[in-house]
């Protein structure tokens, strides 16, 4: 019985793996069971049109999907004895807005019965925005409506003026975004690396096959050469 030579066997075990792993779909990896996020408005106060609640939430959400930031509006009717610095501490500590080890949140409180609100940023977007940034955006986007009871146009207007800040910041445009999904223009899949290595090796097997079969064909011609 003629045995199989080694760099044949050798490259039909590869042939095989590859073809396995090329039927495998891309991108089937086991996946880690992960909490739904947070809602970035909570408006306890109802003072907030629906209209405006559904777009903070897109627009933030693509902001989120874009960069990891995130702007949290919280409303409230009373404080429970709290300060509304004190109160906004507490909200920031317990929602932890942004990326992990980034900082890059954002959180405002308006408290509508004791007439007051406060807005906390995480130490990522110090720079970005210092305390006189966000007093400038407060005193345009939201001092005039608040005192005029105006919670809605007001808090839209500074979440406006948030997420413009995020955007140059970090070079993107959330109208962009949301134009391109609703075109359905999905953004480009990260190569898979298994299916990558498989797609080479099977080009090495078919590679060996050819180089061997060759050889072994001046082989045989030599021998027949020989013979004559």
């Amino acid at each position: 019985m003629k045995k199989t030579s080694g760099p044949i066997r050798l490259a039909a075990a590869c042939l095989l793996l590859c073809l396995l792993s090329a039927c495998v779909p891309a991108g089937e990896k086991p996946e880690e069971a992960v909490p739904p996020p947070l809602p970035l408005v909570e408006d306890r106060a109802g003072v907030l049109a629906p209209a405006t609640v559904e777009r903070m939430e897109r627009d933030g959400a693509v902001l989120r999907d874009l960069t990891g930031a995130e702007i949290v509006v919280v409303t409230v009717e009373f404080l429970g004895g709290r300060t509304v610095g004190e109160a906004a501490r507490f909200l920031f500590e317990e929602r932890a807005p942004g990326a992990p080890d980034q900082g890059n949140g954002m959180l405002l409180l308006l408290c509508t019965g004791e007439e007051d609100y406060y807005l906390l940023t995480g130490e990522g977007l110090a720079q970005s925005l210092p305390p006189e940034r966000l007093r400038e955006l407060l005193d345009q986007c939201l001092e005039e409506d608040f005192d005029a009871g105006n919670y809605d146009a007001g808090t839209s207007a500074l979440f406006e003026g948030l997420l413009g800040e995020a955007e140059r910041l970090y070079g993107v445009s959330v109208s962009e975004e949301l134009a391109r999904r609703e075109a359905g223009q999905e953004p480009p899949e990260e190569g898979d690396p298994l299916r990558a290595a498989s797609w080479f090796f099977l080009f090495l097997a078919c590679l060996m096959f050819f180089l061997y079969f060759r050889v072994n064909r001046r082989r045989r011609r030599k021998i027949v050469r020989r013979k004559n």
